[in-house]
């Protein structure tokens, strides 16, 4: 009797504790998707949104594609792309110079990943660079050779404690790490494998030793925060995607985000952006709102991601919670909130997007090993003749234009 007594005391135990060790583990990304978690782990800790784009798996597959492609436009395979740094949108100005100016052609580049608040923004740019072609290049241009933390640099004429000047003359001229103003921003150069090598460009040189910090994981990377890397590890969990994450973008969320509207105020209507007032409160706000329930207040950050499996595209978003219960509360309010968000104040269409889109809609939690948590809403849909129509796009400028209702803390009398 002892011995069965011993033996389910032993059973239960485990029983208990292994949901908790399951949960720590952090689940493995699609192969595709290690680029975009290896890249957060070399960014410092820094405040702003981030940006990351998978730039080679909207190549072409030759450069016949470019024949027609007119000097004036983005580039075709450029379409897609909306979470993109300044930088890289000019890229179809300026691709014809780069391998002279850079010391590599665009197709050399795979992966790009933005952080920081303006002015102190920095840029990792992923690659198979040949890293001769690329010193010969910029020693070419008067850059200088440098050791910071026992890490290799290349900085402008100036040297690496100095900014370099605005230089209008240089501007488009395939100078990729700042195409607009025409600096020669430094440049920190490490090794990611036998094939690639990262560029970590800084728009000021003060950031410098922060980033050689991250990357001797002297000081936290933004994968040590642990809400970024509950968002990452959402966007990317293998469990529920595959593929490959073609962007993805973290947004701070502001008031311009996380709004709090009580509709059982009269004078709360006054409050909504001027295209989203309706003319009658009482007929309009319950369209937009039907049947919401209350969303619990969410975190200081959420993450949308842009996904491709197959014919496939998967919208990802993911709402970040400080406590792993509060996400799986929000999941299935959060759904019901997307399966009916029609993005009235840009399009004035009254019908929901998925719907249009004919998409399917999904809902899960995450629970990070922090005990933080993401409620995560999937969205799979055909993708778009027009690049404009893309979901992802339209609920990213919807966020940007504090449209997006769905994340608003809308109660209904």
């Amino acid at each position: 009797m002892k011995m069965i007594m011993r033996f389910w005391m032993v059973f239960l135990i485990a029983g208990i504790i292994a949901p908790a060790s399951v949960q720590a583990e952090q689940p493995p990304p699609p192969p595709d998707d290690t680029a975009f978690i290896e890249m957060l782990g070399r960014a410092p800790v820094s405040e702003g949104a981030v940006y990351y784009v998978h730039t080679a798996a909207t190549y072409p597959e030759d450069d016949d594609a470019l024949a027609d492609a007119s000097p004036l436009l983005p580039l075709p395979f450029m379409a897609r792309w909306v979470s993109v740094p300044d930088d890289l949108s000019a890229l179809g100005l300026i691709y014809e110079q780069m391998p002279d100016v850079m010391g590599f052609a665009y197709p050399a580049l795979e992966h790009v990943l933005s952080f920081g608040q303006p002015p102190q923004v920095g840029v990792i740019w992923r690659g198979a660079f040949d890293i001769e072609r690329v010193t010969a290049a910029h020693l070419a241009r008067d850059f200088v050779s440098a050791e910071i933390d026992g890490i290799n640099a290349l900085c402008g004429f100036v040297g690496c404690a100095e900014q370099p000047a605005i230089n209008t003359a240089n501007a488009l001229q395939g100078n990729l790490f700042d195409p607009a103003l025409g600096r020669d921003l430094p440049f920190l150069i490490a090794p990611v494998n036998d094939e690639q090598t990262d560029l970590l460009s800084v728009h000021q040189v003060d950031l410098l030793p922060e980033v050689a910090a991250a990357l001797n994981r002297a000081s936290p990377s933004l994968l040590d925060d642990d809400r970024y890397r509950t968002l990452a590890i959402a966007l990317t969990d293998g469990r529920h995607f595959e593929g490959t994450l073609v962007q993805a973008e973290f947004v701070p969320v502001t008031e311009a985000v996380n709004q709090s509207y009580n509709f059982r105020r009269a004078e709360t209507i006054q409050q909504l952006p001027r295209n989203l007032r309706p003319f009658n409160p009482d007929e309009r706000v319950p369209l937009w709102a039907q049947g919401y329930r209350d969303l619990p207040l969410y975190g200081d950050l959420i993450a949308l991601a842009d996904r491709q499996e197959g014919d496939e595209r998967v919208l990802v978003i993911a709402v970040l919670y400080d406590f792993e219960g509060n996400a799986e509360f929000a999941a299935p309010v959060l759904r019901q909130r997307i399966e009916t968000f029609a993005n009235t104040g840009q399009t004035l269409s009254e019908v929901p997007l998925v719907e249009e889109r004919n998409a399917s809609v999904s809902h899960h939690s995450y629970a990070d090993e922090s005990g933080m948590g993401a409620a995560v809403i999937t969205v799979r849909y055909t993708a778009p003749e027009d690049e404009a129509d893309s979901l992802y796009r339209v609920f990213i400028r919807a966020i940007q234009n504090s449209l997006f209702y769905p994340l608003w803390d809308v109660t209904l009398p």
